[in-house]
């Protein structure tokens, strides 16, 4: 825009003959725009025509609607448990890693092949990242000791052929030497594009303790990243560093990554384990998640998690009742998990009741000792409920877990005891939704969204659906289910109850209901549009006759 120069004026007190400044140009200001509303990376077809490239996310399988029976002990099944620590260690020197690593390995005697994953910014000496590096010379020699796998955090790497440059490298150890390294593509919340068209490799390694990848810090926030990783390995380790805030508090910044953690480990069947420096170093958001427990420290500045995950392929979810409503967000309709924290002994104190295991429980339940840790089975006939893998085999159970109004036995928090005196708090989720730990397995469905998810898909076809709606669930003639089992006694039980290998199931999405059930689903829906329809008319009806009534008194 040419600007148009003002007048000359007299007796204005400059020199004459000067030429007034030229008027200062608008200034652009820069208005952020929210990560979420930037617009999608577009590429061309083949036709010319513009396609958006959208991110993709897996196929989350659906939720199961019953606890496990004798034909799911395969999928119960820990197999061989690996062992790992999450340290949450604040950076240091070399040798002071070395002397803390030897240390605590020592104390906690890891079975061989286990993994430990140091934070993000671990190692405090820049350089190349090669076995000359002192920081890497120094984890090798204690995984050659130990015999595991050291995911040493992360960094600055440098090359002398390519001065001015930096990378955030995490190296990975074993105990025959530097297994390779990975570079941090996710250097801010906007480089989400960068990140996927980066040269650098997918950081996937294959280690004596499995496929392990590896994801630092904001690289776990791209649904790209994390699903390219997750689809070639089964465990990720995320080495992290979010920023200590003293205001903030230690709950507030777990949930967050908790819940999308969670939501994934479930969906690609992995296990991720996340280092974050404990306070003041970090906000220490350290925690290892599996497709059915997470593992929590017991505080904000607990320096070591230790954990044990399961190796076999088939356990992917914990079989139980749906107990919790669906939820609007996505990310919370992950199904039924376990909460564990370690404590000291004797957190809940003397007034809390300890129990021996073997134990049975007033709702059909026996809780047992096992080499891999915790067990359930159905105290009717022994049947397998789940397997809580444990650092120890436990001895005893601490009732309430310090829930003195719980309605359950149990109630929502409950703890168990090993030999040598170590204490876990076991806490049970589903949805996201804090319930009690004997509504999971409880012998028949403990709630109407449990009662309603089962017989949409456990009525027969002959049954019709209005009378399956009004069957009492407390009577297992009138519901169909089998006491011993929890079981359908039709003869569709096996294909109704469960999705893996099965062309029959129940998915949930958002609020709606979607029975599937051979060719009965249609009919299910129109009868079920038809109920809906009878119901709201039967409640305009009554809201007319209140009308009238309330006229009739005012006059």
């Amino acid at each position: 825009v040419q600007s148009i120069m003002p007048p000359k004026c007299k007796g204005n007190g400059k020199r004459k003959g000067a030429a007034p400044p030229a008027p200062k140009p608008a200034v652009a200001r820069a208005v952020p725009v929210p990560y979420r509303l930037r617009p999608k990376a577009a590429s061309s077809g083949s036709n010319g025509s513009t396609t958006t490239i959208e991110k993709s996310k897996p196929e989350f399988p659906p939720l199961p609607i019953c606890p496990a029976t004798f034909r799911d002990t395969e999928r119960l099944e820990t197999g061989p448990l690996r062992h790992a620590l999450v340290v949450a260690e604040p950076p240091r020197p070399a040798e002071a890693w070395r002397t803390f690593l030897d240390g605590m390995l020592t104390t906690f005697d890891m079975i061989r092949n286990g993994i430990v994953v140091l934070p993000e910014g671990a190692i405090v000496e820049p350089g190349p990242c090669d076995e000359l590096h002192p920081a890497v010379k120094e984890l090798m020699i204690v995984a050659e000791a130990h015999d595991v796998v050291i995911v040493g955090g992360s960094m600055v790497e440098t090359d002398a052929k390519k001065p001015g440059q930096s990378w955030n490298t995490c190296p990975v150890v074993g105990k025959t030497g530097l297994l390779g390294s990975y570079r941090k593509r996710m250097l801010g919340s906007l480089d989400g594009m960068k990140a996927r068209e980066t040269a650098s490799n997918i950081g996937i390694f294959n280690t004596p303790a499995g496929r392990l990848g590896v994801l630092i810090c904001l690289d776990i926030e791209e649904d790209m990243l994390l699903l390219e990783t997750a689809s070639s390995c089964d465990v990720i380790a995320n080495p992290a560093h979010i920023p200590y805030v003293p205001a903030g508090l230690w709950e507030h910044a777990v949930q967050p990554v908790q819940r999308r953690l969670q939501w994934w480990a479930r969906a690609c069947g992995v296990t991720i384990l996340r280092s974050d420096p404990r306070p003041p170093a970090g906000m220490g958001t350290s925690m290892a998640i599996t497709p059915c427990e997470t593992f929590l420290g017991t505080e904000a500045r607990s320096s070591i998690i230790q954990v044990v995950m399961p190796t076999n392929q088939k356990r992917q979810q914990l079989l139980s009742w749906h107990v919790a409503r669906m939820r609007t967000e996505p990310l919370d309709n992950c199904g039924a998990s376990f909460t564990v924290v370690a404590q000291e002994a004797g957190s809940y104190g003397d007034h809390m009741g300890i129990e021996s295991l073997p134990y049975f429980t007033d709702s059909g339940l026996e809780l047992r000792s096992c080499p891999q840790g915790f067990a359930v089975h159905r105290a009717s006939n022994g049947c397998l409920l789940h397997v809580l893998p444990l650092p120890e085999p436990v001895t005893s159970i601490v009732k309430g877990g310090g829930d003195l109004a719980a309605t359950y036995l149990f109630g929502k928090n409950f703890a168990v005891r090993s030999v040598a005196g170590k204490q876990w708090r076991i806490s049970v989720r589903h949805n996201n939704v804090d319930v009690s730990f004997e509504e999971l397995f409880a012998e028949y469905p403990p709630s109407d969204e449990a009662r309603l998810f089962w017989e949409a898909a456990a009525c027969p076809r002959s049954t019709s659906r209005q009378g399956c709606l009004l069957s009492s669930p407390a009577s297992p003639a009138a519901t169909g289910l089998d006491s011993a089992h929890g079981h359908s006694v039709d003869d569709t039980e096996h294909v109704v109850r469960t999705q893996t290998g099965s062309s029959t199931h129940v998915e949930a999405h958002g609020l709606e209901l979607q029975a599937a059930i051979g060719q009965d689903s249609a009919s299910i829906a129109v009868q079920l549009c038809s109920e809906i329809q009878g119901l709201a008319h039967e409640l305009m009806a009554c809201v007319q006759q209140l009308n009238s009534v309330v006229e009739g008194q005012a006059k």
